[in-house]
């Protein structure tokens, strides 16, 4: 086998468990969605967000794990896309406040 061969079977296999893992994740982004559509105590609500940033953040894994494969294979088509950086900040704080507040750290 070469080095080729062994470089190609390592991109279709991260491809195809890329792509296994969006349908559990796209499942529960549905089901956190439909949560979020009822009125909620604040506790829960909170949740429910948590939950949100939570699978969009995987989401973007995932993507960014398909365009690796892309690029690796030659076959990537950049897609620049507008982003706030304050709201990437600040769920990446609300994703690590509850595992502080957890540990009594927060």
């Amino acid at each position: 086998t070469t080095e080729h061969e062994i470089n190609n079977f390592k991109s279709r296999w991260v491809s195809t468990v890329s792509h296994e893992f969006r349908t559990p994740l796209n499942t529960l982004t549905n089901m956190i969605e439909c949560l979020s559509m009822h009125q909620l105590e604040p506790t829960v609500k909170q949740f429910v967000e948590l939950g949100k940033n939570a699978t969009s953040l995987l989401q973007t894994y995932v993507g960014d794990l398909l365009d690796y494969c892309q690029i690796r294979n030659g076959y990537f088509v950049p897609n620049p896309s507008e982003f706030s950086i304050k709201r990437l900040i600040k769920n990446s704080i609300s994703l690590l406040k509850l595992k502080a507040n957890d540990k009594n750290l927060a």
